[in-house]
């Protein structure tokens, strides 16, 4: 994670609106409810340090209201919900 901390920080000069792309399931999560401790610590070190940042979730599943409402609480569960973001 460190590479990717280093190659974040060392872009960002170069970056007119940095984005950061985080696929929910196997990246947040290992398993739906199961937090994966690496991809939540890359995006509480990007809320941290690099606020400006704006972040973005993609997620294969279902599209629905209530779909939407779920992985946004599970987001949340697990910290990953700090901001406004966008999910896809």
């Amino acid at each position: 994670m460190n590479a990717v901390k280093r190659a974040a920080e060392a872009a960002l000069g170069s970056l007119k609106n940095p984005c950061a792309c985080f696929d929910i399931d196997h990246t947040v999560f290992v398993e739906v409810g199961e937090k994966r401790q690496a991809g939540c610590d890359l995006y509480n070190w990007l809320c941290e340090t690099l606020p400006h940042v704006r972040i973005a979730f993609v997620t294969a599943r279902d599209e629905s209201p209530a779909a939407r409402r779920e992985a946004i609480s599970d987001l949340k569960s697990v910290g990953c919900w700090r901001k406004r973001h966008t999910l896809m």
